[in-house]
């Protein structure tokens, strides 16, 4: 067990350290991703939001209606002014109008007042973020000089240090003072290439621009109290669950439903005309999000529901518009560390390692490392995400080095207990020892087994007539016979003494039908020396000694004492009793 506990701590610690290490390269960190989308995936709810749908700009519009890319202004304005009137909550554009395009005056003249007679409206701007920006320098933003709507960065306890503005891609001036409701369409883009993390907004250095789905969320209240604390929105409906660039979460959880443009504009031309239409009540009440979703547009891109798009890519204003879904219902995902998860599963790990055996041993095993994905993904619904990768590869790796470790250990286990036993036990009794972790160690036990001795009648006359390197041969070969038969028959060869053999049945493997083994081992020596006699018998030049040797042996059942004496540095298998010393006199 000291070994044990040697080995698992520093290796632990320092497998823990590595993988942190390793954590912080974005491609591992893709993996936890991959399991959030899954979640995501899993824990849809397959309703439909109330609070966001989405209007796309869609290829009806260019292949059945012939209308071309960038649309005149005059359809945006007929559709603000078809959304006002049933009833949206606020209707954001995740378009540029960087330039005037429109190929009359008056068509942009419609859409500006309109943008003037609808404060509910949000227009776009992007950002270029300031990368390089480390909070020593102060950055005039062009953002400064415009007219668009703004928040105090008071609002922050700490200066951001991401999303800083160094340059601005703004609509075209007529259009900003017409409606300075304007917003960030900024989204980060991970390595595995997935839009999933929304920030709040981007910064210049004295203000703050939100997003749009904070725009959103913004023209929904009475009251836009809110402030940021360290890595979470605080507001009067709870908190939102902030990354430590200021970037919030989503659950994906309900689906938004997304309208083609094309088929609207037709509905449109009923409510106008009739003064309803089937479409009127699917945005009565709700936030619109209108932007391209068309292939040809180029505006597409990945995030975790994208697999379900016929492209198996989706229009990215859905990722605003999941984020407007989850700001409104307070359904932001908070993403938890999971070192504490780690550091409990490493004791856990390490107290199974030195305590647990056998099967109960992979049970234990099992239960630590599938506990983690269960509880992710029990968790998932209360909006807690929990990575489990990290975990996973430094499990793997510590349980590689454990199953190396306990290999190790057997295989000089094994050598010891051949070392020890090998010249006196079969080679089926060390395997089961083995199995049964029996190891070596001085002391005894006393048992009731079975005693045998043998020796070579008149053994000293062979001495006098034979030379001492002829003898030894014929010994040997006497010696391999009887040995073999008494290991077949689970005796513990103890020694050799001189011309005796001797042995012991029911230790250390114990032998229930030990007096019976060794009666049948005596009789099976018996007759394999006559074998042996008549192999020598026909051989060239043995002494008639050998010819008819005769062997005596002494077969008893008793208590005796078996164990390892002798001390660390050499011990010998052995045993010791009356028992013996009555057998050996036999």
């Amino acid at each position: 067990m000291k070994s044990k506990i040697l080995f698992i701590g520093p290796f632990a610690i320092v497998v823990y350290l590595l993988v942190e290490l390793l954590f912080l390269v974005p491609q591992f960190q893709s993996l936890e991703w991959k399991w959030f989308d899954t979640l995501v995936q899993l824990h849809q709810s397959g309703e439909t939001s109330e609070s966001v749908i989405a209007i796309g700009i869609d290829e009806g519009l260019f292949e059945e209606q012939g209308l071309n890319w960038p649309l005149d202004k005059n359809i945006y304005g007929e559709l603000i002014d078809y959304l006002d009137q049933v009833g949206a909550k606020a209707i954001l554009f995740d378009i540029m109008f960087t330039h005037q395009t429109d190929t009359s005056y008056e068509s942009d003249m419609i859409f500006r007042e309109l943008l003037k007679e609808v404060p509910s409206t949000v227009l776009t701007f992007g950002g270029i973020i300031d990368s390089s920006y480390q909070g020593k320098k102060q950055i005039i933003s062009p953002l400064q000089q415009s007219p668009l709507k703004r928040i105090k960065k008071q609002v922050f306890e700490t200066t951001p240090q991401y999303y800083r503005v160094r340059e601005v891609i703004l609509p075209y001036n007529t259009l900003i003072q017409a409606n300075s409701q304007m917003a960030s369409n900024n989204l980060p883009t991970m390595v595995d290439g997935k839009h999933r993390n929304i920030p709040l907004g981007v910064f210049d250095s004295d203000n703050f621009y939100p997003g749009l789905a904070l725009s959103a969320w913004m023209k929904t209240q009475k009251k836009n109290d809110f402030s940021i604390h360290k890595m979470e929105a605080i507001h009067s409906k709870g908190t939102w669950a902030l990354s430590s660039r200021h970037e919030f979460l989503p659950s994906y959880r309900h689906h938004v439903e997304r309208l083609p443009l094309s088929i609207l504009r037709n509905e449109m031309v009923d409510f106008y005309q009739k003064g309803a239409s089937k479409f009127d009540s699917k945005f009565q009440g709700k936030v619109v999000i209108i932007g391209p979703s068309a292939a040809s547009l180029g505006d597409l891109g990945l995030n975790p529901l994208s697999y379900q798009e016929p492209h198996l890519k989706s229009p990215n204003m859905m990722v605003h518009a999941y984020g407007i879904d989850a700001l409104l219902n307070n359904e932001v995902v908070n993403y938890k560390s999971s070192r504490l998860q780690i550091i409990v599963g490493l004791l856990l790990l390490s107290l199974i390692f030195i305590w647990g055996k056998g099967a109960l041993h992979l049970i234990l095993y099992s239960m630590v490392y599938f506990i983690p994905a269960i509880f992710s993904y029990n968790e998932f619904p209360a909006l807690n995400f929990y990575p489990i990768f990290q975990w996973y590869i430094v499990l793997s790796i510590i349980l590689l080095g454990v199953l190396i470790f306990e290999w190790y250990q057997k295989k000089q286990s094994s050598i010891f207990l051949i070392q020890t036993f090998g010249t006196y036990l079969s080679p089926d009794v060390i395997q089961e020892m083995e199995q049964l972790q029996v190891k070596p160690k001085l002391g005894g036990e006393r048992i009731f087994g079975s005693i045998l001795f043998t020796d070579i009648e008149s053994f000293s006359s062979f001495s006098e007539e034979l030379e001492p390197e002829q003898l030894i041969e014929y010994l040997n070969e006497y010696f391999q016979v009887m040995t073999t038969i008494l290991l077949e028959e689970g005796a513990t060869v103890d020694k050799f003494i001189g011309d005796a053999i001797v042995a012991f049945f029911g230790a250390p493997k114990p032998l229930v039908e030990h007096s019976y083994r060794a009666l049948r081992a005596a009789q099976r020596m018996q007759e394999e020396l006559g074998v042996l006699r008549q192999i020598w018998t026909d051989r060239v030049g043995v002494s008639d000694k050998i010819r008819n040797m005769q062997m005596r042996i002494g077969v008893h059942c008793g208590d005796f004492v078996v164990g390892n004496i002798g001390c660390d540095l050499r011990m010998n298998y052995t045993m010791i009793g009356d028992s013996v010393n009555l057998t050996a006199r036999l």
